[in-house]
């Protein structure tokens, strides 16, 4: 049973594996937009805890290689991004707040919100916006 139980674990970290090595070659071939099943299963990975997946998610959406949405945009993936204590997507959530997007209208309190807490994990872009801002 424990042989079992550690080949499943073997072959599902090697698929995330996988799945994250595709998706960034699509992204930097500019085709992960058609690549319909593989974005399900980088989504499925980050809501499962992937951060790897949902960065890579966040950076497409940012950079219009994925169609943004109200429901399903950068700010969504950089948020939980945000929840596995990574503070470059912390940095990335503030400039969206100070600088507005499509799906997202500038909200300067939310963006000091977001520097301070990339600030608070040492980003020194982060520190050097709040002090522009204040």
């Amino acid at each position: 049973m424990n042989k079992i139980f550690i080949l499943l674990l073997s072959l599902s970290l090697y698929a995330a594996t996988s799945n994250l090595e595709l998706g960034l070659k699509y992204y930097e071939d500019n085709t992960l937009k058609d690549k319909v099943e593989l974005v399900k299963q980088l989504k499925k990975e980050a809501i499962n805890g992937s951060n790897d997946s949902a960065f890579l998610l966040a950076t497409a959406y940012k950079n219009a290689l994925l169609i943004n949405s109200k429901e399903d945009n950068a700010l969504k993936w950089y948020k939980i991004c945000a929840k596995n204590n990574d503070a470059d997507a912390m940095l990335i959530i503030g400039w969206i707040y100070y600088e507005g997007t499509d799906y997202q209208d500038k909200d300067e309190d939310k963006a000091i919100e977001w520097f301070e807490k990339a600030a608070d994990n040492g980003v020194i872009e982060a520190i050097e916006m709040l002090h522009m801002i204040e």
